[in-house]
C-alpha cells in the first residue's frame, strides 16, 4: 500500500508564493511592453528631420545606413512640415545625401508639393528657397499637381537671384524644354535686365524649335554682355540652315573688339551659311594641312 508524499504546509504556500509572483512580474512586464504598431507609431510621431539630419552627416557611417532606414520606413504625411527643413540640406555640400533627401521627402506624399512651392514663393531663408527648388525639380510630380510645380520655374526663371534662376533653368531644361509655357517664360526672361537670366533664357531657347527661337537669339547676338553674345552665338549656330536668315548679323560680330566673340561667330556662321563663310572667310583653319605646308617648305 503506497504512502501519500505529504509536503510540510510551509512549503506549500512558498510554491503557491513564487507561482503568484512569477505570474504577477510577468503581467507588469507585458502592460509596459508596447504593442509593435504602438511602438511603430510612437517612433514615427517622435522624428525628426532636424536630428536625422545631424545623424546623417557622415555619409559612409553605419549609422547613415540605419538612420536612412529609419526615415524611410518612419516619415509620412504627418511629417509635412519637416519638407522645408529636408530640403534646405540639399544645398549643402553632402551630395551623396540628396537622393536619400528626396525619397524621404516623397514619403510625405501629395502634401510636399504644396509644402515645397510655399517654401520657394514665401521663405525669407535663401537656403531653404533654393532646396525647395531644386526638389521641385527632382521629386516625383503627380500628373495633377504638374501644372503648379511648372509655374513655380517659369516664375522663378526671371529671378534677380543667380542661384535661383539658374536652378529653375536646369528643371525647365529637364522637364519641359520644349513646351510652350517654356518658351514664353524664355523669350521674356531673354529682355531681364540680369545677364545671368538673360544667359538661362538662351540655355532654353536652343532646346526649342528654330523658326520660334532664332529672332530671340538673334537679338541677343548684340547683347552688352559677352557671355550672353557667345552663348546666343552657339546656339544659333546649332540650329545651322533653319538659322540662314540671320547670318547678316552673325557676320556684323566678325569684326567685334572681343577676339572670343569673333571665333565663336566664325564657327557659327560656318554651320548656319556655309557658303557666305567661304566667299568672307576661305577654307576654315587646318592645323593638320598648315603643318604640311610647313614641312613641305623646308625639304
Amino acid at each position: 500500500m503506497c504512502s501519500r508524499l505529504r509536503l510540510p504546509f510551509g512549503a506549500v504556500m512558498i510554491v503557491l508564493m513564487v507561482c503568484w509572483l512569477s505570474f504577477l512580474c510577468s503581467s507588469i512586464r507585458g502592460d509596459q511592453t508596447p504593442a509593435p504598431e504602438a511602438a511603430s507609431e510612437e517612433a514615427s510621431a517622435s522624428w525628426s528631420a532636424t536630428k536625422f539630419l545631424e545623424r546623417t552627416r557622415d555619409v559612409s557611417s553605419a549609422d547613415y545606413k540605419r538612420a536612412r532606414s529609419q526615415a524611410l520606413d518612419q516619415v509620412g504625411p504627418e511629417h509635412v512640415d519637416e519638407v522645408p527643413v529636408l530640403a534646405g540640406a540639399v544645398t549643402e555640400t553632402y551630395r551623396r545625401r540628396v537622393p536619400d533627401l528626396v525619397r524621404i521627402i516623397e514619403k510625405v506624399g501629395p502634401q510636399a508639393i504644396p509644402k515645397l512651392i510655399a517654401t520657394v514663393n514665401e521663405s525669407k531663408d535663401g537656403k531653404l528657397q533654393l532646396g525647395a527648388l531644386k526638389v521641385l525639380g527632382l521629386i516625383q510630380v503627380p500628373s495633377e499637381q504638374s501644372a503648379a510645380v511648372l509655374d513655380v520655374f517659369t516664375e522663378m526663371l526671371d529671378d534677380s537671384n543667380y542661384a535661383l534662376s539658374g536652378s529653375a533653368a536646369d528643371s525647365l531644361r529637364k522637364i519641359s524644354p520644349t513646351s510652350q509655357q517654356s518658351f514664353a517664360a524664355a523669350k521674356d526672361a531673354a529682355s531681364s535686365p540680369y545677364a545671368h537670366v538673360r544667359r538661362n533664357a538662351v540655355s532654353i531657347l536652343r532646346m526649342s524649335q528654330a523658326n520660334k527661337a532664332a529672332p530671340c537669339l538673334d537679338a541677343l547676338l548684340r547683347d552688352d554682355s559677352t557671355a550672353v553674345c557667345i552663348d546666343a552665338c552657339v546656339a544659333l549656330g546649332e540650329f545651322g540652315a533653319d538659322a540662314q536668315d540671320f547670318a547678316p548679323s552673325l557676320v556684323a560680330l566678325l569684326s567685334s573688339e572681343q577676339r572670343s566673340v569673333r571665333e565663336v561667330a566664325e564657327q557659327a556662321l560656318r554651320r548656319v551659311s556655309p557658303d557666305e563663310a567661304q566667299r568672307i572667310l576661305g577654307d576654315p583653319y587646318d592645323p593638320v594641312e598648315e603643318r604640311r605646308h610647313a614641312v613641305g617648305a623646308l625639304m
